[in-house]
């Protein structure tokens, strides 16, 4: 049977990230890096173990850096940075004609408005929390 190791280590460094995304930045941020390193520490110690480089591993993250106004939000997207929110399953884009929208990850064609229309009472209410730039 021929495994390709790395392959599979790639895929488990995948499956780390998401649950990065979606379970440790969202509900504490400081106790969520803390158990990023120990899970980097731990995929070192496999490759090692494996006799493997140390060259796929990602480097560790920096800590979310938090983003609240919907201007904020708007300059890091433009800037190219990713930017999620509600725990990393949804990602802001800025579309072909310049709207500024939510996707939700998991779906193909799932968008929403970054913040109410304008004109409206809504018009400065973003529609998400926990706006971050993804490292």
């Amino acid at each position: 049977m021929n495994h390709d190791i790395e392959q599979h280590l790639a895929t488990v460094w995948e499956a780390l990230e998401t649950y990065q995304d979606r379970c440790l930045v969202k509900h504490d941020p400081e106790l969520g890096n803390e158990i990023w390193d120990d899970l980097c520490l731990a995929m070192a110690v496999i490759r090692e173990d494996l006799g493997l480089p140390d060259k796929t591993a990602p480097a560790i993250p920096k800590p979310a850096e938090p983003l609240e106004s919907i201007a904020d939000i708007k300059a890091a997207v433009d800037a190219g940075a990713d930017v999620r929110c509600n725990g990393g399953s949804y990602k802001v884009i800025k579309d072909s004609i310049g709207q500024y929208l939510i996707k939700f990850l998991p779906e193909r064609d799932n968008y929403v408005g970054l913040h109410g229309r304008a004109g409206t009472k809504y018009a400065e209410t973003l529609n998400g929390g926990d706006f971050y730039i993804r490292s």
